[in-house]
């Protein structure tokens, strides 16, 4: 049997799910298994909603951090990155293309033309 949870609170879904599709703008930006989400996320929307879960035994150094700016509207499906107005890493590619969900190794996808982990432009697949 398998249930679809639907939450903002990656929080919860770390402690009922085996897999996290991570959606914006009605898009999968970022999809793997829930260990290799939280210990290794690619997206900057991911690890942004990360950034607001607050510590249970109270010792995180730093604030919490919230999601600077607005939503896309949605009245159509967005044909450029949905996230590039509130990401802190867009790129000219990103406000003339919707990246693709590519496969990064691992089962786990990504769809973002930044590579957070070597702080670089992806290739484009």
């Amino acid at each position: 049997m398998g249930i679809i949870w639907i939450t903002h609170d990656l929080g919860v879904v770390a402690g009922i799910a085996d897999r996290v599709m991570v959606m914006y703008g009605g898009l999968v930006v970022e999809h793997a298994p829930v260990a290799e989400l939280y210990g290794r996320p690619l997206h900057p929307y991911t690890r942004a909603l990360l950034e607001t879960l607050p510590s249970i035994d109270g010792s995180r150094a730093e604030p919490l951090r919230s999601i600077g700016g607005l939503p896309p509207h949605l009245t159509e499906a967005p044909q450029v990155c949905p996230f590039r107005e509130r990401c802190r890493h867009a790129l000219a590619r990103c406000h003339g293309e919707n990246p693709a969900l590519i496969e990064i190794g691992g089962d786990h996808q990504v769809a973002c033309s930044w590579d957070t982990e070597k702080g670089t432009m992806r290739d484009a697949p």
